[in-house]
């Protein structure tokens, strides 16, 4: 899922990736590690989660689901666990110190939407791309 960080009042900007994988091995928490390692308040910041894969869609197996904080974790009871990794990522924002109230998550799945969003976890390699830009218009 693309995240997007833009501070209040200064031309600073991030774009982080967080897949699965990544928010798992704490992605999120490195990314504001290094905002405060280069002097901002991570409070000072405006987030948005773009376009991704949403919980109705995003199912593991057994081989994985123990990498997955239970809190975010649905038993399917077939062998299949959905993850809400939108919250999972909230979650890990607002620990280290992202205010819940700028923080914006599109709904949008782009696993479900196939008329609109390209998807590998749907279509495997013959999968489009997308692209996600973040800057300052003057």
């Amino acid at each position: 899922m693309p995240v997007y960080f833009v501070h209040e009042t200064k031309s600073v900007f991030g774009l982080v990736h967080a897949g699965w994988r990544g928010l798992v091995n704490g992605i999120l928490f490195q990314s504001a590690k290094l905002i405060k390692e280069n002097g901002f308040l991570n409070s000072e910041f405006e987030i948005l989660f773009g376009p991704s894969i949403q919980k109705c869609c995003f199912e593991v197996s057994n081989d994985v689901i123990d990498q997955f904080d239970p809190t975010f974790v649905e038993n399917k009871e077939n062998g299949k666990y959905r993850i809400d990794l939108q919250v999972m990522a909230l979650n890990q924002l607002v620990e280290s110190g992202f205010q819940d109230k700028k923080i914006t998550v599109l709904p949008d799945c782009t696993f479900c939407d196939d008329e609109k969003y390209h998807s590998y976890r749907r279509n495997g390699k013959k999968a489009g791309r997308m692209i996600g830009l973040l800057g300052y218009l003057q």
